[in-house]
């Protein structure tokens, strides 16, 4: 990390900064939150009638579409997203993006197994860091004016399965909070290579042509 004269940090290490905050923020939340047990909202115990008929059949029904269908359609939408920032921006944007979706799955995998230094292990929810990971690599793929949106989306599919592992019980909010963070995180650490290369143009003719201008006639003629 640079330090300039006036002790700010400069270069690369001003670039990590966010990716380093973000990781401190992710680390705090998970520790607010380690003791925090995950259960079901609606339980059908509760009483109630419209709990005990409803409250089953939607848990189940959300269960099921969380485990395959959604987990599914997370990562082929992140792998096209991939190959069209590949296509698009050039292999190393495309490497970098799968370095963010890589490194935040594996980070949560390593701190369900291992644990991290005052929070031990927590069972972080793998279905969040999925969809965070395949949300950002859609969004990439949009083109650049047509990102705001695509944003908007993404972090709107994110929120809803955060929501459903919470709802079925499968995790706290906290474990489902803290794998989006991380994605944010690794985005952030490698922000300037995904960066590099967006928005190249694969049509010839959006192509600036290659060698010296060629000098048109003089005015007048």
């Amino acid at each position: 990390m640079r330090v300039d004269r006036n002790g700010r940090v400069v270069g690369a290490g001003r670039r990590a900064l966010p990716g380093v905050a973000l990781l401190v923020v992710a680390w705090l939340v998970a520790a607010l939150g380690a003791d925090e047990q995950p259960g079901p909202v609606v339980q059908p115990a509760y009483g109630h009638d419209m709990l005990d008929i409803v409250g089953p059949w939607w848990l189940a029904s959300l269960s099921t579409a969380l485990a395959h269908p959604v987990m599914w359609l997370a990562v082929l939408a992140g792998v096209g997203g991939l190959l069209v920032v590949a296509w698009r921006d050039g292999p190393r944007a495309a490497v970098a993006g799968g370095a963010v979706w890589l490194g935040a799955n594996l980070t949560v995998q390593a701190v369900k197994h291992v644990g991290v230094a005052g929070v031990g292990a927590l069972q972080l929810s793998g279905h969040t860091a999925v969809a965070s990971g395949a949300a950002l690599l859609v969004v990439l793929a949009v083109p650049p004016g047509r990102r705001r949106r695509a944003w908007a989306l993404a972090a709107a599919a994110v929120v809803l399965v955060g929501v459903g592992v919470v709802l079925v019980g499968w995790h706290t909010p906290v474990e489902a909070a803290v794998p989006a963070l991380l994605t944010c995180a690794w985005a952030a650490l490698l922000r300037p290579w995904v960066a590099r290369g967006r928005g190249v143009a694969r049509d010839p003719h959006l192509v600036a042509p290659v060698g010296p201008p060629v000098a048109g006639p003089p005015d007048g003629t």
